[in-house]
């Protein structure tokens, strides 16, 4: 039987979070110009209550910080909103201004924060960002899985196949601009149109969740999943946000997701020069 206070108290953060969302741009809003007062710090302050809220479910081996991701293959990615990562084995690496680096073998999750999405290619222009970061995470040379045996198995690396050695990635929004039902008779119609130019469907989002609209994930046998290909490609789904059902989703999923995600040990000698 579910736990009758531990249930109110997600439901507290819930709340918690909608309302820090929706008091962000009741902040930095000028009715008078109908434009943000300081958009930087708009910004700021809503990734902020992203990071509240998903550091209340999240397990204490991982953080949260924003920054760029690399690869020993000399890649690097854009400046991502929120970036998980585990806490033990990822270097501390700023620059002189405080921009963080993190090398994305200790990297399990990568996230964008947006207001309102006013188009479906807005849409798909941040989702294909995120696909670039689960491309770079195949580009890795030579990558030493930390944990090299696994219940007597040897575990080895082959994210093209094994979705858990695949990063999650993930977009929150306040709402959609536009009626993605008007547009798409079916998730699977617009998630095809998201990403008709990729070709790859382990590369898609695993999770976009609008707090107005709803949730996108993956339908499998067992139902709802946070992967878009698990031994076969999966059908896109989309919860709707009646009774906040979909936060719970996201919250459950999420977890599922990145508490699963290969952690590799980052070897430096592939990071530095030498000469």
């Amino acid at each position: 039987m579910p736990n009758r206070i531990f249930t109110k108290l997600v439901e507290e953060k819930i709340e918690i979070f909608k309302r820090a969302f929706s008091n962000a741009k009741e902040i930095f809003y000028d009715a008078n110009t109908g434009k943000l007062i300081h958009p930087g710090e708009f910004g700021v302050y809503r990734e902020k209550a992203v990071i509240d809220f998903l550091k209340s479910f999240i397990p204490n081996k991982f953080q949260i910080d924003s920054g760029f991701v690399l690869n020993n293959n000399d890649e690097v990615s854009h400046q991502c909103d929120l970036i998980i990562f585990d806490s033990i084995l990822t270097p501390n690496i700023n620059s002189s201004n405080n921009q963080r680096f993190f090398p994305i073998e200790t990297v399990v999750a990568a996230g964008e924060v947006k207001s309102v999405i006013n188009s479906i290619d807005e849409l798909k222009k941040a989702l294909m960002k995120l696909s670039n970061i689960k491309i770079m995470r195949e580009r890795i040379v030579e990558p030493f899985v930390n944990q090299q045996v696994v219940m007597g198995y040897k575990k080895e690396f082959h994210p093209d196949i094994n979705p858990y050695d695949q990063l999650c990635t993930f977009l929150i929004c306040e709402k959609f601009g536009f009626d993605i039902k008007d547009k798409f008779p079916s998730p699977e119609d617009a998630i095809f149109y998201l990403y008709n130019e990729l070709g790859v469907s382990r590369y898609k989002h695993n999770f976009i969740l609008s707090i107005e609209d709803g949730l996108f994930l993956y339908l499998d046998d067992i139902g709802v999943v946070g992967y878009p290909v698990f031994s076969r490609e999966l059908p896109a789904t989309f919860i709707t946000s009646k009774d906040d059902y979909h936060f719970i989703e996201f919250i459950l999923s999420m977890l599922t997701v990145i508490d699963f995600v290969t952690i590799l040990s980052p070897d430096l000698k592939h990071y530095i020069n030498r000469k």
